[in-house]
């Protein structure tokens, strides 16, 4: 008996789910080793061309930095919904936070803006 792995097919991905023995395996089979210990939690997928187990999330480029900073993208939404009066009631932290961006952050990434753009 030989253990192989058990895969859940998810768009072009192999989703290894479980292990099972089988007496005489196919062609199409992936065997393990008996000790193998990977979770069988759907977080590995198999790669057929490199013949192993890899992560999901794994093999990816590191992505480039994003043009403006999250704090400034937040600050800009949290200031749209405030100016809208879309909310009738805003969490006081989220008022407080738009204050504390205000006093702290803003004029400084605003002049880094600036700075970006005449280079």
């Amino acid at each position: 008996m030989v253990k192989i792995a058990v895969f859940e097919k998810v768009g072009n991905n192999k989703k290894l789910i479980g292990f099972k023995t089988k007496a005489k395996p196919t062609q199409d089979d992936v065997v393990v080793p008996d000790d193998c210990d990977l979770a069988v939690d759907g977080r590995y997928k198999y790669n057929e061309e490199q013949k192993r187990f890899e992560p999901f999330g794994h093999n990816f480029k590191k992505p480039k930095k994003p043009k403006y900073p999250k704090e400034r993208v937040f600050y800009l939404f949290m200031k749209a919904v405030i100016d809208s009066k879309s909310v009738e009631i805003m969490p006081y932290e989220c008022t407080e936070w738009v204050k504390w961006y205000e006093d702290n952050l803003k004029k400084r990434e605003e002049e880094e803006q600036m700075l970006w753009r005449t280079n």
